[in-house]
């Protein structure tokens, strides 16, 4: 994640905005199981409450990869404030970098940008470094200093 923030500041011009998207380490997508249904994200229709054994059965039948794959990628790999891990979206198959969203501004500020704004899933506005958001992802904007 380091080097590829560095290399969107190293491209930007001075003053330049750059945007990225990355998963919320607090989220619904962190550490998902393939048994589990899925939790949605506030303001989202709710899942079933409960699968029925027949609903579970053609769940797992239709992607029974699925199963082997989240078993193959399990482990995550967690650090102070982000953490890898993989994805229900992808079939448990996609390894990708999660992160609290109070860590945006250091990551950011590490590549040499400066956080500009946070934005949840749904599009609303998020603080950083307000309350735990529940969403599954962030849209960063992020601006390169201006040359001075």
């Amino acid at each position: 994640r380091a080097r590829v923030l560095a290399e969107m500041s190293r491209v930007a011009r001075p003053g330049g905005i750059v945007l990225y998207a990355t998963h919320n380490l607090n989220g619904p997508s962190f550490d998902e199981r393939p048994w589990r249904r899925q939790r949605p994200e506030a303001g989202m229709p709710p899942a079933p409450a409960v699968r029925s054994v027949a609903q579970q059965a053609w769940h797992s039948a239709r992607d029974p990869r699925m199963y082997s794959s989240y078993w193959r990628n399990r482990h995550l790999d967690r650090h102070d404030g982000w953490a890898t891990g993989p994805l229900r979206a992808h079939g448990f198959r996609l390894v990708t970098h999660f992160v609290a969203a109070e860590r945006l501004a250091l990551e950011t500020g590490n590549a040499g940008l400066d956080l500009v704004d946070v934005f949840s899933f749904g599009g609303r506005r998020i603080d950083p470094a307000g309350p735990e958001t529940h969403t599954h992802y962030f849209h960063v904007v992020a601006r390169k200093p201006a040359a001075g």
